[in-house]
């Protein structure tokens, strides 16, 4: 009974935490070359600090 309720419980459950992945993994695609750019800048920075 219990396992039957979970496998019906599960896909409510993690679906609008997969639409909230899916949504986060789009907008961070779209920013992720501005991201990667800025990861560099700031270990560059971090480097000349040092």
């Amino acid at each position: 009974m219990r396992l039957t309720a979970f496998v019906f419980v599960h896909p409510l459950f993690f679906l609008p935490l997969f639409r909230c992945c899916v949504r986060f993994i789009s907008v961070f695609s779209i920013k992720n070359t501005e991201g990667i750019v800025y990861l560099r800048n700031v270990r560059y920075t971090g480097k000349k600090m040092r």
